[in-house]
């Protein structure tokens, strides 16, 4: 006697995780090689009044979103710069089709 196979105990549908579309250094292809100058944002005055500068970075959190963050006097400060635009399609099939001209057929 042959058994038919065994049905799902749920019959909700499986869960999948939410993909953001950002790629992975969405900032940047990965195949450009891509030197980045040094930044650094003032963070105060010394004693005789000259400008003190701390070196940042950029940082993207979560692929998507950019912060400016440094450190100063041992704690760490950021600043939210916006999120990332990325000007490449992710794929050619998203792209909708260009309009076919028709003629008048005469």
């Amino acid at each position: 006697m042959v058994l038919p196979p065994k049905a799902r105990r749920s019959t909700r549908a499986l869960s999948r995780k939410k993909q953001t579309i950002a790629r992975a250094g969405g900032h940047t292809l990965p195949d450009r090689s891509v030197g980045y100058p040094d930044i650094y944002v003032a963070v105060g005055r010394n004693l005789y009044g000259r400008i003190e500068f701390a070196k940042c970075q950029i940082k993207l959190k979560r692929k998507l979103y950019r912060y400016l963050v440094w450190k100063h006097e041992g704690r760490q400060f950021s600043f939210y710069m916006g999120k990332v635009k990325i000007l490449a399609p992710l794929s050619s099939s998203a792209a909708p089709a260009p309009a076919r001209n028709r003629g008048t057929g005469k």
